[in-house]
Order: structure tokens, then C-alpha cells, then sequence
């Protein structure tokens, strides 16, 4: 029974992902958002958008990597590193002994933070982190996406999409160990909705 319970959550978690998918598409990809029908598309960079909405890069409206610090000799820390990500969820993660703890095990992260394996951007390995215990400690392999100007659930559906994958993959360096840089984040154009549409969106996702 417990096992059924489990299976019954897993696939209400993916229906409920897949609406929240399904109204960022039509908001923020078909722009038939609330009140679109007194918007006029203008152009831009990225190709027709709602007036009023602008672009920018993701650096303005998102911090990259805030907050690092060494996990204390002392302590156990549950790391997350680039084998725990899969495409939009989080799996299994180690417990390390703080002085045991790979170098690569600085990045802080918090409730609402976005994070993404610089590793290999074409695996679109990455995640939001809904509610991250104070002991998780992320890896330098990854990049921390912190919203600063925007809702969390924005930032996380707009870097889930292909496009944004895509940018990312161009951006590349490597042959054999192909990755991106924080930098490469930063500058990565996106479309900025009004702060009312965001709002809008956070309280329906």
C-alpha cells in the first residue's frame, strides 16, 4: 500500500509539472497571457513580443552562484553534485563528512534557487529546489540561479525550455568535456514579462 501511495504522488507530481509547463507555454511562449488582448506585439531581438515586455539578460533579473562557503570540518553535509541532477528533479544524495568533503563542495543554496550542471548543457540536467535542507552544499560543477527581479517559478520554466538549453549548448567550450561558465548564464537573452504577469504566474504555478 505504501508503495502504491508513492506511484499515485509520483504521477500526480508529473500531471501537475506538466500544467504548470502547459501555462508557461501559452503566458510566455504564445504570449496569451491575462490581458493580452490589449497588448500589441512589437519587434525585438528574440522576435515579436508584447509591448511593454522587454529583453534582457538573464544576469539582470537573476544572480549567479550568490553565496559559497567550505562546509566545517565538523559537520555533515548532504552534497549535490552534477549525478544527483536529472532533467527538472533532484535525486539521491550523499551525506559527506564535512572533513571529508570534495573541494568541489562550496555552493549555498536556498528555497526557490534554480540549479544547472555546467557539465554537458545538452543533458539539461538541472532543477528547482523547492525546499533544500540547510545542509545541502551543491558542487562547483553546478550553477546556482537566484531570482532577483522575478519570481522563482518564471526563472525556473524559462531556463527548462529548449531555447535556453540552446544557448547554452553554443556556448560551450571543450571537445572532449564540453561545459559552460557562470558568465555564460549571465548573458543568456531572455524574455521579461511585466512584474503583474510574473506575479500572476508564481500564484497560479
Amino acid at each position: 500500500s505504501i508503495d502504491a501511495l508513492i506511484e499515485n504522488n509520483r504521477r500526480r507530481v508529473e500531471v501537475l509539472e506538466e500544467m504548470a509547463r502547459a501555462i508557461y507555454r501559452e503566458w510566455f511562449v504564445n504570449f496569451r497571457y491575462p490581458g493580452h488582448e490589449n497588448a500589441a506585439l512589437v519587434d525585438s531581438p528574440l522576435g515579436p513580443i508584447p509591448e511593454g515586455w522587454r529583453i534582457a539578460d538573464l544576469g539582470s533579473v537573476a544572480e549567479v552562484n550568490r553565496r559559497s562557503r567550505a562546509p566545517g570540518k565538523d559537520e555533515v553535509i548532504r552534497y549535490l553534485d552534477i549525478s544527483a541532477l536529472g532533467e527538472r528533479s533532484v535525486g539521491p544524495m550523499a551525506l559527506v563528512k564535512g572533513e571529508e568533503a570534495p573541494g568541489r563542495a562550496r555552493r549555498v543554496v536556498e528555497a526557490g534557487d534554480v540549479v544547472w550542471a555546467m557539465v554537458r548543457p545538452n543533458r539539461r540536467a538541472h532543477a528547482l529546489l523547492v525546499n533544500p535542507g540547510p545542509d545541502w552544499i551543491a558542487s562547483t560543477g553546478l550553477a546556482v540561479l537566484t531570482a532577483s527581479a522575478v519570481s522563482s517559478t518564471w526563472l525556473f520554466e524559462t531556463t527548462s525550455t529548449q531555447e535556453f538549453t540552446d544557448f547554452l549548448v553554443s556556448q560551450e567550450g571543450g571537445a572532449a568535456y564540453p561545459a559552460v561558465r557562470p558568465k555564460d548564464f549571465q548573458r543568456a537573452p531572455v524574455v521579461v514579462p511585466p512584474e503583474e504577469v510574473d506575479r500572476l504566474f508564481a500564484e497560479r504555478v
